[in-house]
């Protein structure tokens, strides 16, 4: 084991049930609770861990323009991290969003979806 997560609201996050990406070293990913942000049980992480076991929370979703519980595995391409959070922004559609590593845990960049239903099962493919 490499790390394991507290659960509940923690900041750490809770319920990391997609896949880890990795890259350079770290595992990244996405919890569906935990961060300590809004929703009841938190609203969701994006996290690394380094393969000695050093966890570090990139991002605490807030369940506003940047979505909430995202559930996905995260996909990287171009110096970017890109996933999907379903619920949260303002009318509970859902989010795409960018994470841009070299501003350390900012949500570079939030798309609105516009179809009316949780992307939990979106996934961004290569063409």
């Amino acid at each position: 084991m490499l790390y394991n997560f507290k659960g509940g609201r923690r900041a750490d996050g809770s319920e990391p049930i997609s896949g880890v990406t990795e890259l350079n070293g770290l595992l990244y990913g996405t919890t569906v609770f935990g961060g300590l942000t809004g929703c009841d049980q938190g609203c969701g992480t994006a996290y690394s861990v380094s393969l000695a076991g050093v966890h570090t929370v990139l991002y605490r979703f807030k369940s506003g323009i940047d979505g909430a519980q995202p559930g996905v595995s995260l996909i990287y391409r171009n110096g970017l991290f890109f996933g999907t959070a379903g619920g949260g922004d303002y009318h509970f559609d859902g989010v795409v969003f960018k994470m841009d590593l070299t501003r350390f845990g900012g949500l570079q960049d939030k798309r609105r979806k516009t179809r009316k239903e949780e992307p939990h099962e979106t996934q961004i493919r290569q063409t």
